[in-house]
C-alpha cells in the first residue's frame, strides 16, 4: 500500500480546510490503526507508524464502527462480480458472498481495483445493506492486511 499518497491526500484535504474524521483502533491482529475519513464514504486504515500529517487536525469520531478484527473472516468474505447497475446516477458492481450481495459504487473500487479481496459482515437486521461498510484488503504474508473501508449502495432490489 502506498501510505505516502494516502499522507497526502489527508494533508491536501486539510489544507483547503476540509473536514478529515477519523478514529483509532486497538487491533490485535494489526496494530494501532489510525481510520481516515475524508469524503464520509470511504475511509483509509493508516498503521500509526506510517503517519506524517498533523493527527490533531482530525476531527476524532467517538464511535468505533469498524474494526477489521471482526471482519476479516472466511466467512465474510465476497467477491467482485461483473454484474453492473446503475443505482442513482451512479455506476455500480455487485460483490457476492455466501449470505449477501452487496453494490459498491464503481468510482470508489478505482481506488482499490488492485486489492482484489474483499470482505462485508451485516451487523444489522436492516434489509438496506449501505449501512454496513465494505473492507478491502491485500495479502502479505501473515494473511491479509486491512486497506480501506468503503460505504456501499443502498439497493433494495436485485436489478
Amino acid at each position: 500500500m502506498n501510505y505516502s499518497k494516502i499522507n497526502m491526500e489527508v494533508c491536501k484535504a486539510l489544507s483547503v480546510g476540509d473536514v478529515v474524521r477519523g478514529y483509532w483502533i486497538e487491533s490485535e491482529k494489526y496494530g494501532d490503526l489510525l481510520v481516515v475519513i475524508i469524503d464520509g464514504f470511504y475511509g483509509y486504515f493508516i498503521p500509526k507508524d506510517k503517519i506524517i500529517f498533523d493527527v490533531n487536525r482530525i476531527k476524532m469520531l467517538e464511535v468505533k464502527p469498524f474494526n477489521p478484527d471482526n471482519f476479516i473472516k472466511k466467512e465474510n468474505e465476497i467477491n467482485r462480480t461483473n454484474h453492473f447497475i446503475k443505482c442513482d446516477r451512479k455506476f455500480c458492481r455487485r460483490f457476492d458472498g455466501n449470505k449477501y450481495k452487496v453494490y459498491v459504487n464503481q468510482k470508489f473500487l478505482e481506488i482499490v481495483e488492485k486489492y482484489p479481496v474483499a470482505f462485508f459482515q451485516n451487523i444489522s437486521t436492516e434489509k438496506d445493506m449501505s449501512k454496513q461498510p465494505v473492507l478491502c484488503a491485500e495479502r502479505d504474508r501473515e494473511g491479509y492486511k486491512p486497506i480501506i473501508i468503503i460505504c456501499p449502495v443502498s439497493v433494495f432490489d436485485d436489478q
